[in-house]
């Protein structure tokens, strides 16, 4: 962990910037005094390490007492804490703004880019200048250079609408292609055990159905008391289950048109979408 701190002053407001590098920047103080020479910047350290002794910094700096204590230390409006990170060709810049007097939270910043020249640094320099209104041209056209210039022109090979038309298919295929197989194989279960449910009723509705007419027929073709008696509870018998498989074959039908309107949904929010910016080759 690498810490540099600014005390800034721009007009009435001033700031204390903290900058946390998970990479060593043996330059950042020279360029952040050359890049904002209008501002009134000093470099110190002291109180800072004093506050760390202790054990301050080991923990969350969210905590409102702390910034607010921070504030008083150096006598400032503002306490800007930046984080920033390169790695796996990836630039990772996360920016907390707190107002001194109340301790909140009042700005956040996250950036997710692939990494090029100077990133982390042309990053922060963005971000203070935002904040401090100093931006320069040349930061932007530094990330800019990295960057597609008409991403709405861009053809996804693969989109939400492409996962929902799948799902509508065979469910849980959509979820298959968006790359979430848990949510996959979930859903190509429960639809597939939900519709065996579903025809197994329906075929009990049919015995029972075909055997109560069976039954019946007996019933009205016979003589025999006995026979008569049996036949009728037989039907009886077949009436009931009838009604009972004809009620879960509605039921489980139900659940498998629901599940599968809901795998189309569920298919589509969880497609392949662009996360990060869309760059040049």
């Amino acid at each position: 962990m690498f810490l540099f701190l600014i005390s800034s002053k721009n007009y009435s407001s001033t700031y204390l910037i903290i900058n946390e590098f998970a990479n060593p920047q043996l330059n950042i103080n020279q360029e952040i005094k050359e890049n904002f020479q209008f501002l009134d910047i000093q470099f110190d350290n002291i109180k800072l390490n004093n506050f760390e002794k202790e054990d301050h910094l080991k923990e969350n700096f969210f905590n409102m007492d702390k910034i607010k204590e921070l504030g008083l230390l150096y006598n400032v409006n503002y306490v800007l804490i930046n984080k920033v990170n390169e790695m796996d060709g990836r630039i990772n810049l996360e920016g907390y703004l707190y107002n001194v007097e109340s301790g909140g939270l009042i700005d956040f910043k996250k950036i997710d880019l692939i990494k090029y020249k100077n990133g982390g640094i042309n990053e922060l320099n963005i971000w203070i200048g935002e904040l401090t209104g100093g931006i320069k041209n040349k930061w932007i056209d530094n990330r800019n250079s990295i960057l597609f210039p008409n991403p709405n022109e861009i053809t996804y090979k693969k989109t939400p609408m492409k996962s929902a038309l799948r799902s509508f298919l065979v469910p849980g295929w959509g979820q298959f292609y968006s790359k979430k197989k848990l949510y996959a194989f979930l859903w190509f279960g429960a639809e597939l055990s939900f519709t065996i449910v579903s025809y197994l009723s329906f075929r009990n509705y049919q015995q029972s159905r075909n055997n109560y007419l069976f039954n019946l027929n007996l019933y009205n073709n016979s003589n025999d008391e006995r026979e008569v008696a049996n036949y009728r509870s037989l039907a009886e018998e077949n009436w009931d289950n009838h009604k009972i498989s004809s009620e879960m074959t509605v039921f489980f039908a139900k659940v498998v048109g629901v599940g599968w309107m809901t795998n189309i949904i569920h298919a589509w929010i969880v497609g392949p979408r662009p996360h990060y910016e869309i760059y040049k080759k």
